[in-house]
């Protein structure tokens, strides 16, 4: 009756046989014919073969220690589990392969001693990143001071290190020089690697090397000279004076003042300079140049422009300054002349300044312009006089009856001494006389002088060819208003512009107008009225309308010469106007102490009118009368017997509610 489970189970005689055996023959029981000698057997469970491998890991190296603790078991029954511990630590490529360790293990479900547990170990490997950095040498400035600079640090400028490593890099680079200057001159030195530790980790970059740039900008100096100043003598002005400031100690430079001056007139003292123990290339030179003067000879020197009078004539008076009437000169050393000419012009009436002209030289007796070096020089002006001429200009007389427009006569006559040549007027537009009224006045007038542009060259040819006649040569002369009455003594004389009261136009004296709209019947037209006194003297103007027609004012007292009254008067449209299409008013206006009335028409002819007719266009069922249910048909007409188109016409049936709109209707038009 024996059982065993477990390793533990098994023992010598744990396999018992259980009570009530016996000796069977068929079905017969024969145990009494044995003598039986019970044995327990022994039931044996061995242990189960369980094997624990570590996994195996390859990494890529990150700067740090990499483990793997994963494993897998091979041998368990059922439900038993192990639980293992697997140790094994790998850092850099180089450690590979490293053994990953089965340290231990516990059996976290089912029973020990029921198995044989054996470890395998695993292996851990790791290869070469492939990190991308950039790495750069140092940039640096230093000023020039005769002594080499270097500047040995390489930083990674782009991506980054992994975690404990150290770049181990160096710049060989030196300058001394501003030429020493120059891109890439800082170079990063073979043999540069990346360090963890003691280990050297530089393959598993992908590195860029940049070189730096030592720079070595000038140092400043300043060099000096001397300043000096005289007056003009003809001699050259020197300064022999010159230094330098801020070499380095052990250099050194020749240096000379070579500024020289005679003219009057400031120049910098300049200087030569060599670079005997220096370079010049490692300075920047500042100037710090003094300034030789050579001032002007302070001598008074009066150059005076001649002086010349005559009449006006039109034409310019000048004296250039020419052999025969040359500017004069006061005050020049001994053997100095003058060379000048003048400016001025006198055409108008007047008195006005010759002038020296800027440009005028004075010469030492070699002939040689030295006018720069004085500069105590006076020009004193010269006189140009001109007197003015007398002329009469004379309006012409003229006479006409009154017909509502002005009486002008634009003809002056020009006496006395006359014109100038190249001179002539002009008469303002709006300054001669005029009379409109009935009476008499002035024949007034205002002139411009004008200056006439002579015929051009150009104008003489083509009417010298026969290219161009008079008229079109005419065309050619220009008129500038000119201020030149000042030229003159003028005298002025009018003529009389006469106008009589014999047949005045109506139209000038009498107007009529009404606003030029549409008109219905029964709406009112507003008539404006306008009557001028044509008369120079005061008047009393007497209205008088037709028949149906109202003045609002009929009678205008003491209406000043040229004044205008303004009435209105009213007027109600008949039917008869509007279907005869017109009407027209006449209104008469009559002055006080005038026999003879004036009057004006004013036509009305756009009126407004329609006829509206409806006829019914069927017959009762019985043909006598229509009866309650029966329907009646009508027609409705619409008539514009006016004379202007109809809009927007709206018909309505008060009694069916219809309604009808005419978008447009033309006069004679149903």
């Amino acid at each position: 009756t024996g059982s065993v489970t477990n390793v533990a189970d098994t023992a010598a005689g744990n396999n018992p046989i259980a009570e009530g055996y016996k000796i069977m023959h068929g079905e017969e029981d024969v145990t009494a014919s044995y003598a039986i000698t019970p044995v327990d057997g022994k039931l044996t469970i061995n242990p189960k073969a369980v094997t624990i491998t570590a996994q195996n890991k390859a990494f890529i190296y990150n700067g740090k220690a990499q483990s793997w603790n994963k494993y897998d078991v091979d041998g368990l029954v059922g439900e038993d589990a192990i639980t293992a511990t697997v140790t094994g630590s790998i850092t850099f490529p180089s450690e590979s392969p490293v053994a990953n360790v089965v340290k231990s293990h516990e059996f976290t479900k089912g029973t020990a001693g029921n198995y044989t547990v054996s470890y395998v170990n695993g292996e851990l490997t790791m290869t070469n990143a492939e990190v991308a950095i950039t790495i750069t040498a140092a940039s640096q400035e230093w000023t020039y001071d005769g002594t080499a600079h270097t500047n040995a640090a390489v930083t990674v400028t782009n991506g980054e290190l992994l975690e404990g490593d150290e770049l181990v890099a160096t710049a060989t680079g030196s300058v001394t020089n501003v030429a020493d200057t120059a891109a890439g001159n800082n170079p990063i030195a073979e043999g540069y690697k990346i360090m963890h530790g003691e280990e050297d980790v530089t393959a598993s970059y992908v590195i860029t090397p940049v070189a730096g740039k030592l720079t070595i900008n000038p140092k400043a100096v300043t060099i000096t000279t001397g300043s000096a100043s005289k007056p003009y003598d003809g001699t050259a002005l020197t300064k022999d004076e010159a230094s330098i400031e801020g070499l380095v100690q052990g250099e050194s430079v020749t240096l000379k003042a070579i500024g020289t001056i005679t003219e009057v007139g400031s120049t910098p003292n300049t200087y030569s300079i060599t670079w005997d123990k220096a370079l010049a290339d490692n300075y920047t030179v500042t100037d710090n140049l003094g300034t030789l003067t050579v001032t002007k000879n302070g001598a008074a020197v009066t150059l005076t422009a001649p002086s010349d009078e005559k009449v006006y004539d039109g034409t310019a008076l000048t004296a250039p300054g020419t052999e025969e009437n040359p500017v004069t000169a006061t005050g020049l050393p001994e053997g100095f002349t003058v060379e000048a000419t003048a400016t001025g012009s006198q055409t108008d009436a007047g008195e006005s300044a010759n002038v020296v002209n800027d440009g005028y030289k004075i010469l030492n007796p070699a002939g040689e312009d030295r006018t720069e070096n004085f500069k105590n020089i006076t020009l004193a002006t010269g006189t140009l006089e001109v007197t003015k001429r007398p002329i009469t200009l004379t309006s012409e007389r003229a006479s006409k009856p009154y017909n509502g427009t002005p009486l002008e006569n634009k003809v002056v006559d020009i006496s006395g001494e006359g014109l100038a040549e190249g001179d002539d007027i002009t008469y303002l537009p709006d300054a001669w006389g005029s009379q409109t009224l009935v009476g008499s006045s002035d024949n007034t007038f205002d002139y411009e002088f004008i200056r006439v542009t002579k015929k051009g060259v150009v104008a003489n040819v083509l009417s010298a060819l026969g290219i161009l006649d008079e008229a079109g040569a005419a065309e050619i002369v220009g008129h500038e208003v000119n201020d030149i009455e000042k030229n003159y003594d003028v005298t002025v004389e009018f003529g009389t512009l006469e106008v009589t009261d014999k047949g005045p136009d109506p139209d000038d004296v009498l107007t009529k107008t009404h606003d030029d709209k549409s008109y219905k019947v029964g709406e009112t037209i507003t008539f404006t009225i306008e009557v001028t006194n044509i008369y120079d003297e005061a008047k009393t103007i007497t209205l008088e309308e037709m028949e149906g027609v109202t003045l609002k004012q009929s009678v205008f007292k003491n209406v000043e010469p040229g004044a205008v009254v303004t009435t209105t008067a009213t007027y109600t449209v008949t039917e008869e106007d509007a279907l005869a299409g017109t009407f027209t008013n006449t209104v008469k206006a009559t002055y006080s102490g005038e026999d003879e009335p004036f009057d004006n028409d004013d036509t009305v002819d756009k009126f407004a009118h329609m006829t509206v007719t409806k006829t019914v266009t069927n017959t009762p069922a019985d043909g006598e009368v229509f009866r309650t249910g029966e329907t009646i048909k009508y027609e409705i007409t619409v008539t514009n017997d006016g004379t202007q188109t109809l809009t927007d016409v709206v018909v309505k049936d008060e009694l069916t509610g219809d309604e009808w709109k005419i978008d447009k209707l033309a006069a004679g038009k149903s």
